[in-house]
């Protein structure tokens, strides 16, 4: 084929291909994802915060609903996905960063420097001033039994002076320290944040992805 002289041709060594991973700290419908998670037949998926929408979806595609809970120490719940491949990683940034381990509440102590990512405030910082905080209000704003769903005094209270660390649509983001994964986030008020521990997902039957 001839062209005129005017055309020059660019060579590259491959087309772009679309982005097909999913993992924390991106924006899903009206929440953030937290982690990448797994249950006991393998089957792969992403967290965000149980009070957030059951139907959310990442980029105009649907995340299937699996389980949630949102009452007692517990505000979290899990997608599968169709067209994504799940990895261990959290959006920091602009770049992204592997979760290697993860670190229980009963592990986790006051004064530690934790960060989290969520789709709003994105990536903030701050210290751990509470690992015992309660709730004032009866747990979930639609229980029908308000006793039952009392919340606990296990929720990790996160300060930094002067710092936003969060807004509504960073529900469900992750909280971490460098690699270790330490919480999903469910509120803010003032300055202070507050998430579950990482390690309350148990009662979904799923664990946190390593590897």
């Amino acid at each position: 084929m001839e062209l005129p002289a005017t055309v020059v041709v660019l060579e590259v060594e491959q087309f772009s291909t679309l982005d097909t991973d999913i993992y924390g700290g991106l924006a899903l419908t009206r929440c953030t994802s937290g982690f990448a998670v797994e249950n006991a037949s393998g089957t792969k998926g992403i967290t965000t915060a149980g009070h957030c929408y059951d139907t959310q979806h990442y980029d105009g595609y649907w995340v299937p609903y699996e389980d949630g809970t949102f009452q007692k120490s517990h505000d979290v719940q899990w997608h599968t996905v169709r067209d994504y491949t799940v990895k261990n990683k959290i959006k920091v940034g602009s770049g992204t960063r592997s979760i290697t381990s993860t670190k229980s509440r009963s592990s986790q102590a006051v004064g530690n420097y934790v960060c989290k990512y969520g789709k709003v405030t994105g990536y903030t910082c701050g210290n751990i001033v509470d690992k015992s905080f309660q709730f004032e209000d009866n747990g979930r704003f639609d229980c029908d039994d308000p006793g039952n769903c009392q919340w606990k005094a296990t929720w990790i209270r996160v300060h930094n002076d002067g710092v936003n660390l969060s807004e509504g649509g960073d529900s469900g983001g992750p909280w971490f320290s460098k690699y270790t994964a330490y919480g999903t986030h469910s509120r803010s008020l003032g300055d202070d944040a507050f998430y579950m521990a990482i390690n309350y997902i148990d009662a979904l039957s799923i664990t946190v992805l390593t590897e």
